[in-house]
């Protein structure tokens, strides 16, 4: 008795232990960015400021460990952190890396004109709200509560923004936004 109880005891907590819950479905795994990642100093963040160097939507990564608020992968030779807040994301770090990468190859076709630009990570105008994802990655929730907006807020730093507009799905127009609040402060880790 006391073993069959012992037992239950192990897959009842085995059960609430999930490899994918603890983002440890992606260790060791090649995965393929599904949006440009932008990074600063070996640093990724999920709010997503579109400055630093930029890894293109396509490129393949390899997962090296996941924790509750970060990942670290390789990108080449290069070692990379991903930290993820859920106040910017709105997600924990498992769905978030479900958000940003994909297990299969992935390959978007982009017009010539955008295309310096899309490996760079940025905007152009013309571009569906689609392709600017694409190039961009998501706009943060901070900024933007909705894709289904028809603006849309990135940070280039810490105090200066990039307001887009788009009419009928296509970018109609970049603008400077005024913005006071250092968005790195709303950042927990």
């Amino acid at each position: 008795m006391k073993n069959i109880f012992l037992s239950s005891l192990l897959i009842l907590f085995g059960s609430c232990y999930s490899n994918k819950a603890t983002g440890s479905y992606w260790v060791n795994k090649t995965v393929y960015t599904k949006v440009g990642l932008h990074y600063q100093e070996g640093v990724h963040h999920s709010l997503n400021i579109l400055s630093g160097a930029n890894i293109p939507v396509g490129s393949a990564l390899t997962v090296i460990y996941v924790t509750e608020d970060k990942a670290k992968v390789l990108y080449g030779n290069y070692e990379l952190t991903m930290k993820n807040s859920y106040r910017v994301s709105r997600k924990e770090m498992d769905l978030y890396l479900g958000t940003i990468f994909s297990e299969k190859p992935v390959k978007y076709e982009f017009p010539e004109e955008f295309q310096r630009k899309v490996d760079h990570g940025l905007p152009v105008v013309g571009m569906t709200k689609n392709q600017v994802i694409r190039s961009c990655g998501y706009p943060p929730v901070i900024g933007t509560k909705s894709t289904g907006l028809d603006t849309w807020r990135y940070w280039l730093s810490k105090y200066k923004c990039i307001d887009l507009y788009f009419e009928n799905g296509k970018l109609m127009d970049i603008r400077d936004a005024e913005f006071n609040l250092d968005p790195m402060t709303l950042l927990t880790y």
